[in-house]
C-alpha cells in the first residue's frame, strides 16, 4: 500500500481541507506519519513546480493552484459555460423540463441516444440539477430544471412552460416516479 500516493487521491478527491488526523483514522496510521506524507508531498508538488501545490491552512492540507494562474483558470471555466445550448442539450433539457423529475433513462428512451454528455453540460450551466432519486428499480438519479432555467427562458415558474397537446406531445407518462425523501 503507497500511502503517499492514497493521501494524494484523497486530497485530490476531498476538494476541501483534510487533516492528518482524519487521514491517520482511515489509513490506520499515526497522525504523525500521515502528517509526515503530507509534507512530503507538499514539497514534491513545490519542487515540481506544477499547476497545483498543496497549502497548509489551519492544521489541515488541500490542493490548490497558484494565484497567479487565477485570471486564466477563471476565464477558461467561463467559456466552458457560456458554451451555448446544442440542438441536442435543448432537446434533452425540454424533455427534462416537461417530464421533471425524470432520469437518464427516460431521456434515452424519448431521444433514442445517450443522453449522458448533455445532461453533464446541463448540469455545467446550472440549468439542471439532480432532484434525488426515484423510486424504481435501481434508484435512478432524478433531474430537474433550476431556477436559472426559468431566468434564462423567461419564465417565473413552471406553470409558464408552453402546454403541449395531445397531438403535439411525443411521450405521455402514466404516472411520474416518486422521488425518495
Amino acid at each position: 500500500m503507497n500511502i503517499k500516493s492514497i493521501i494524494e487521491s484523497i486530497l485530490f478527491a476531498s476538494g476541501d481541507g483534510i487533516s492528518p488526523d482524519v487521514l491517520s483514522g482511515v489509513l490506520e496510521i499515526s497522525p504523525a506519519e500521515a502528517r509526515d506524507n503530507l509534507l512530503l508531498l507538499q514539497e514534491e508538488y513545490t519542487s515540481r513546480g506544477g499547476g497545483v501545490r498543496i497549502l497548509e491552512i489551519d492544521g489541515k492540507f488541500e490542493m490548490s493552484t497558484p494565484p497567479e494562474y487565477a485570471e486564466l483558470i477563471t476565464a477558461a471555466l467561463q467559456k466552458k459555460k457560456e458554451n451555448p445550448l446544442t440542438p441536442t442539450g435543448l432537446e434533452v433539457l425540454t424533455i427534462i423540463a416537461y417530464n421533471q423529475p425524470t432520469s437518464r433513462a427516460l431521456v434515452e428512451s424519448v431521444r433514442g441516444s445517450d443522453p449522458n454528455y448533455s445532461i453533464n453540460s446541463l448540469m455545467d450551466k446550472g440549468l439542471i440539477e439532480e432532484a434525488g432519486r426515484l423510486k424504481t428499480p435501481g434508484r435512478p438519479i432524478a433531474y430537474k430544471t433550476t431556477d436559472a432555467f426559468l431566468r434564462v427562458f423567461g419564465f417565473s415558474s413552471l406553470d409558464d412552460l408552453p402546454k403541449l397537446s395531445e397531438t403535439t406531445a411525443q411521450i405521455k407518462l402514466d404516472e411520474i416516479p416518486e422521488l425518495e425523501e
